[in-house]
């Protein structure tokens, strides 16, 4: 998801997309732009827990756990990409080649 600050807000409205599994992967970008300047990315996170996903901080040739692994600290509004796998079998391909690379 690109849409210059506006992900939160797409992230948001897309529940039945989000609901029904079939997304394996989300990427989107986080920072102070658009909604992201007064929207909470704990939110976001949150969200997307209650639909099956976990979500990663995407770093050079690694990721960072986001879900259940929660600080204040990730609040900071710095141009940042987050990475999200559901959790369904179908797509476990996705969520253990993020948790590889987190570990």
């Amino acid at each position: 998801i690109d849409t210059e600050g506006h992900d939160a807000l797409v992230l948001s409205g897309a529940n039945r997309t989000l609901s029904s599994g079939r997304l394996a992967y989300i990427e989107f970008e986080y920072h102070s732009v658009g909604e992201w300047g007064h929207r909470k990315l704990r939110a976001s996170i949150n969200h997307l827990d209650r639909k099956g996903y976990d979500c990663f901080w995407a770093g050079r040739g690694t990721t960072y756990r986001i879900t259940g692994c929660w600080t204040p600290m990730y609040e900071f509004h710095s141009w940042s990409n987050v990475v999200c796998a559901h959790r369904g079998a179908q797509h476990a391909c996705w969520l253990d080649a993020l948790e590889g690379a987190h570990a």
